[in-house]
């Protein structure tokens, strides 16, 4: 389990320079989160959550990548919808299977990220690196095709109520 260090803001010099890394590597649109305030919060295990006017919105451990809650960000990604029988595992922190996949939505490469959206709601619950690109990923029948990085209730979902509490 993940717990609170310290919090500390970021300087805008630093928040424009994370920015550009996030929008280069993931090429997405970062303009409208220009000139907020930017926020760190320390975690054990080295990892951080970055918050943006106080929403949390991206997660460092390992790699960067946006929170589930980052709706401006995740509409950007390409999406895997997959039916109501993968969800509880998916939320469980299970990888994503191909037979689990329904639908592949945009064009990615091997280790882009993705968000896994549930069947019948379309809601978001995961982000995942993928292991083979969109038209692989189309074609094949078994195996695992994603490695879950965040999803509903994981360590760092626990770790934002706990942040919005001390806020």
């Amino acid at each position: 389990m993940l717990t609170y260090k310290r919090r500390y803001f970021l300087r805008k010099k630093e928040a424009k320079r994370f920015l550009r890394e996030i929008a280069e590597k993931e090429n997405i649109d970062i303009i409208n989160f220009l000139n907020l305030k930017f926020e760190v919060v320390e975690l054990t295990f080295n990892h951080f959550i970055f918050l943006i006017n106080g929403h949390p919105s991206f997660i460092k451990s390992d790699i960067v990548f946006p929170t589930l809650i980052n709706d401006y960000v995740l509409n950007q990604f390409s999406t895997l919808t997959v039916d109501m029988g993968a969800v509880p595992y998916i939320c469980n922190g299970a990888d994503v299977m191909a037979p689990g996949i329904v639908k592949v939505d945009g064009s990615f490469k091997i280790d882009d990220l993705v968000v896994i959206l549930d069947e019948n709601f379309s809601k978001k619950i995961a982000l995942c690196k993928v292991l083979y690109n969109s038209i692989k990923i189309s074609e094949k029948k078994h195996g695992k095709v994603a490695i879950n990085l965040h999803y509903v209730n994981d360590k760092y979902w626990e770790a934002f109520k706990k942040i919005s509490k001390r806020t």
